[in-house]
């Protein structure tokens, strides 16, 4: 059994999501683990979840974090972290919500760790809105993973509201407040100095829907290369590592590039995507990803459209769908 002196603190990140709200709230209170601190957050809501969040205040765990002006969601993310007193950080955005076991599992796992191990993390389920459900994509890095997160990258990452993490490393890494919001780059720099545990059992439920921000493109490829330049200035940063580092943004570059023309997105976008990519790293100009992708941004849309469609049926292939930033 856990020892009931690991404190928790749980982090919902609430903005417009009054329709899913409840459920988030819910899957924290209800949780096997009950010795939590559940800090809500609230980035300047216009519809109805202030008042969502109101009903819950009753429950003295809760901290209600109450915004008037939306702002960036890293800034968000470090003033909870400043007022946090659990041992371990757990974060989950308002549209999502977590399995009743899964700060109790994890918590479990940690207890049994020493201090080198500094996060536990596992895939997710991903449920759409015609409420078919599939395993997310994720990385299964274990152990020492700072070069293997940059090398398999595309076979999928960490889920932000997966992972358990100890409070120390976000103590030591905060989120950079000149980018709206973090993901791969949070834990990139943790991977740095701490020992991540994989666990396969899927522990959270991630909606998806219209508005998830990990498909606005534009501001993501942006997000990644201010902490691409940011993380090689870190002091536990290696130099030994900066051609993988090199490499690894010009894949994500390339990445962004291929999911805009392949979705009959911005094609203009999605070309300066491709040469940036090349300008980070030349030789990703003889990956065949990249010859077809800007062979493609050059096609009409009558064209494009119905080819990516023929490409997604025959491939079984749900369509990825671009949007642009819904935040303030």
């Amino acid at each position: 059994m856990p020892r009931m002196s690991s404190k928790v603190t749980v982090i919902i990140l609430s903005y417009n999501q009054g329709s899913y709200l409840k459920d988030a709230i819910e899957s924290v209170i209800n949780q096997t683990y009950q010795n939590l601190e559940i800090i809500i957050s609230d980035n300047g809501s216009n519809d109805n979840s202030k008042e969502i969040i109101k009903n819950y205040l009753d429950d003295k765990r809760i901290i209600f974090l109450d915004y008037d002006k939306n702002e960036k969601v890293t800034k968000r993310c470090n003033a909870a972290i400043k007022i946090a007193t659990g041992e371990y950080i757990s974060f989950l955005y308002s549209d999502d919500y977590y399995l009743d076991d899964k700060i109790k599992t994890q918590v479990e796992i940690l207890d049994s760790l020493d201090h080198t191990w500094g996060v536990v993390h596992g895939p997710v389920i991903r449920i759409d809105q015609n409420k078919f459900e599939s395993l997310g994509r994720v990385t299964n890095a274990h152990d020492y993973c700072f070069e293997y997160l940059l090398k398999n990258y595309f076979d999928g990452f960490i889920n932000p509201i997966s992972p358990l993490s100890r409070i120390d490393c976000w103590k030591k890494y905060p989120s950079y407040e000149d980018v709206f919001i973090e993901g791969e780059g949070l834990f990139l720099r943790f991977a740095m100095e701490y020992k991540f545990f994989y666990l396969e059992k899927p522990l959270a439920i991630m909606r998806d829907h219209k508005t998830n921000t990990g498909k606005a493109l534009k501001r993501n490829i942006h997000t990644h290369h201010t902490m691409i330049k940011k993380l090689i200035h870190e002091t536990k940063f290696n130099q030994k590592h900066l051609n993988l580092v090199t490499r690894h943004s010009a894949k994500f570059k390339e990445n962004v590039a291929w999911h805009t023309v392949r979705s009959s997105g911005d094609k203009s976008f999605a070309r300066q995507a491709f040469m940036w990519a090349i300008r980070t790293k030349p030789t990703i100009i003889l990956s065949l990803r990249t010859f077809i992708g800007i062979f493609l941004t050059f096609l009409p849309n009558v064209f494009l459209k119905p080819l990516n469609t023929v490409i997604d049926t025959t491939l079984r292939k749900k369509p990825f769908k671009v949007i642009e930033d819904y935040y303030q």
